[in-house]
């Protein structure tokens, strides 16, 4: 099997122009058909959103013009396992696609899976040769499963073309996302905590966690206060 890997961003126009559901969006419109295409055989991606100009999969040198002085860079990174051989029919298929959907993307690039063995972030306690290759395929098969529920979960949003999550109307998910169910086995299997991180300025109180911090307000207010929580989800 090759892995590869792409950045897909959405551009200041419809139907991308919702900052509820231009994601999803992107992953109904692209990831699905392309996900389902027969020499895929393992997926999943991320979402980012920055302030500031990221094109960490690429030197942006083609990013269009006329969207260089945008307020904010929204993209998917997509990584894909394929056939052995497939890759070049692959992404000739999915750049068009991409285009045709009214996205940019960055550079087609190489795409090593084995993060999830060597890197220390995905692993404990015993980190040996044959423990870290035990921990490889449960960890693939982990956020494959994920992406595959995502992109079950979309349905239309609006007659424009937009997508987002389905609606859940049963009373154990008070933010009518099934995923908040999903959420919440997780945490009771792992007994992993939530760390919200609390800052109080002088505009208000800011929540935030360690992997999603709170934005520094610009210009930057007086901190008076900062708070760490630890929870069970």
């Amino acid at each position: 099997m090759v892995y590869r890997q792409i950045r897909i961003y959405a551009l200041e126009q419809a139907p991308y122009d919702s900052e509820e559901n231009w994601a999803e969006t992107i992953l109904a419109r692209i990831i699905r058909p392309l996900a389902a295409r027969p020499e895929v055989k393992w997926f999943w991606f991320g979402r980012y959103w920055s302030e500031e100009a990221d094109f960490a999969d690429s030197n942006g040198d083609h990013f269009p013009a006329d969207e260089i002085q945008r307020l904010k860079y929204r993209s998917i990174r997509f990584r894909v396992g394929l056939e052995d051989g497939a890759e070049g029919g692959f992404e000739i298929a999915a750049s068009q696609l991409i285009g045709d959907e009214g996205c940019w993307i960055a550079d087609w690039l190489n795409y090593d899976p084995g993060e999830f063995r060597n890197n220390n972030r995905w692993i404990g306690g015993d980190r040996s040769d044959q423990r870290r290759d035990e921990r490889l395929p449960l960890a693939m098969d982990y956020v494959h499963s994920v992406a595959k529920l995502t992109l079950h979960a979309l349905v239309p949003a609006d007659n424009a073309g937009r997508f987002r999550v389905e609606d859940n109307d049963d009373d154990q998910n008070p933010h009518k996302s099934a995923f908040f169910s999903f959420h919440h086995l997780f945490s009771n299997m792992t007994d992993v905590y939530l760390t919200v991180k609390l800052i109080q300025d002088s505009q208000g109180l800011t929540c935030g966690t360690h992997q999603c911090p709170w934005r520094v307000p610009s210009p930057p207010q007086v901190k008076l206060a900062r708070d760490e929580h630890r929870v069970r989800f």
